[in-house]
């Protein structure tokens, strides 16, 4: 519900404002602490199949927090990137497909089955898109 969601953006702006507050006095142990707090509540939200996106102004710890959950997330099989560097990679790796000769089938089916066999954690960082041509390139990626 939007009282729902607003009241976890209020929560989440807390959690930012304290992670920059501790990151800035150099208590590295609470981060950790936290860390621990945040890895156990996210693995049980992650067990269900659900997603995250975070949102905030610059600065205010949304890579940090990324950073820790990522550390910490029980997998071996996990990437971290950045969305644009995620999006170079996935058209090269369409084009080699597309010019391999032989190859008839689908290059983001293709990617994606072997991202979904190789990751089993993917996270982006500075994720957006402004490309409608992106958008289409990541539902036929991801579905």
């Amino acid at each position: 519900s939007i009282h729902q969601r607003v009241v976890f953006r209020e929560r989440m702006s807390s959690v930012f404002w304290g992670l920059a507050v501790w990151r800035s006095r150099g208590l590295e142990s609470n981060v950790r602490k936290f860390a621990d707090f945040m890895h156990h509540s996210i693995i049980r939200f992650f067990s269900k199949g659900n997603g995250v996106y975070v949102y905030g102004g610059v600065g205010i710890g949304k890579s940090l927090l990324m950073d820790i959950f990522f550390e910490t997330a029980p997998t071996t099989n996990k990437r971290r990137v950045h969305f644009h560097s995620f999006m170079l990679d996935v058209h090269k790796k369409a084009h080699i497909l597309q010019n391999t000769p032989g190859y008839a089938g689908d290059p983001m089916r293709t990617i994606g089955l072997i991202m979904a066999k190789d990751t089993s954690l993917l996270c982006f960082d500075e994720f957006q898109v402004t490309d409608v041509g992106d958008a289409m390139v990541l539902k036929r990626l991801f579905d």
